[in-house]
């Protein structure tokens, strides 16, 4: 078949070059701070978190309104798995911060809407490509019925480590602050006078999750402009578009000025929301009437 028949356009305000290469950056400069400055850490994941729930926004609105492709999803998956390089030194924890907690309820979102698009339908009810689709590597089709099991594994298999690190992070919460409450109680009885915390340095990174952390950010790139590649999809690698280029030069100029991420993270994850603010407002209809 030619393949010019088989050429589409694809979402700009979802995976345009300027949003990929802007996470890009996001996943790059995150691991570089976990390494070098890692007072800024916890900042840095607050900047990726807000983008991650922005996509994750707008890859509902567009399956509502059906204006997405199945391969368009997977790769707003790999934008969103991506993130998970991030996850070095103390970031296992998903309640030691408010911020943790929230990514892990976000990937378990994920997961349940993967549950939903493999089981569901939600892989054949989306909009059809004019050629056939590919998912993933190899000839990871939307029929091949080998990789529909692998998605519907991997979606099972996320809710449950979602839901046991939230279980097992509360149970060893709880029983750090019991043995907390018990250490203070002996030591004021013993001597009257509570001791001063001890400060106590944050952990190195480990040489294996820093492996594991560039090997998810290297397969989450390929994996996404493979997809892009195979699928024959046009009108999104236009990096000088206003809105495309905009966004890396933001991300770029947030870089620099690690201090101000909050500010900028927060218009920047808002384009995508405010983008589709109609599309919003079709969803509520829709679950009113």
């Amino acid at each position: 078949m030619d393949r010019s028949s088989c050429s589409m356009d694809g979402n700009r305000d979802l995976y345009g070059r300027g949003i990929r290469l802007s996470f890009y950056l996001q996943w790059i400069s995150t691991l570089l701070v976990t390494l070098f400055k890692q007072e800024e850490e916890q900042l840095m994941r607050v900047v990726n978190l807000i983008l991650q729930l922005a996509v994750s926004a707008a890859l509902l609105f567009l399956t509502v309104n059906n204006e997405l492709y199945a391969f368009e999803a997977m790769i707003a998956f790999w934008l969103l798995f991506g993130a998970l390089s991030s996850l070095t030194g103390d970031g296992f924890n998903p309640l030691k911060t408010l911020g943790g907690l929230a990514r892990t309820m976000m990937y378990a979102a994920l997961s349940g809407y993967g549950l939903w698009f493999w089981y569901k339908g939600g892989v054949d009810g989306l909009k059809a490509t004019p050629c056939e689709e590919f998912l993933f590597y190899g000839k990871a089709t939307t029929s091949n019925a080998g990789f529909r099991t692998f998605g519907k594994v991997v979606s099972i298999l996320g809710l449950v480590v979602c839901g046991g690190l939230m279980v097992w992070t509360l149970a060893m919460g709880t029983r750090k602050a019991r043995r907390a409450l018990k250490e203070r109680r002996e030591s004021g009885s013993k001597s009257g006078k509570a001791e001063a915390p001890r400060r106590r340095g944050r952990p190195q990174t480990e040489a294996s999750l820093l492996a594991l952390s560039v090997f998810v950010i290297v397969f989450s790139i390929v994996s996404a402009e493979d997809l892009i590649r195979r699928n024959h999809v046009e009108d999104v690698n236009d990096l000088f578009d206003a809105g495309q280029l905009a966004t890396v030069l933001a991300d770029i100029w947030v870089s620099s000025h690690l201090r101000l991420f909050g500010q900028v993270a927060c218009t920047h994850g808002l384009i995508f929301i405010l983008k589709r603010g109609y599309q919003l407002m079709a969803c509520t209809g829709a679950l009113t009437h």
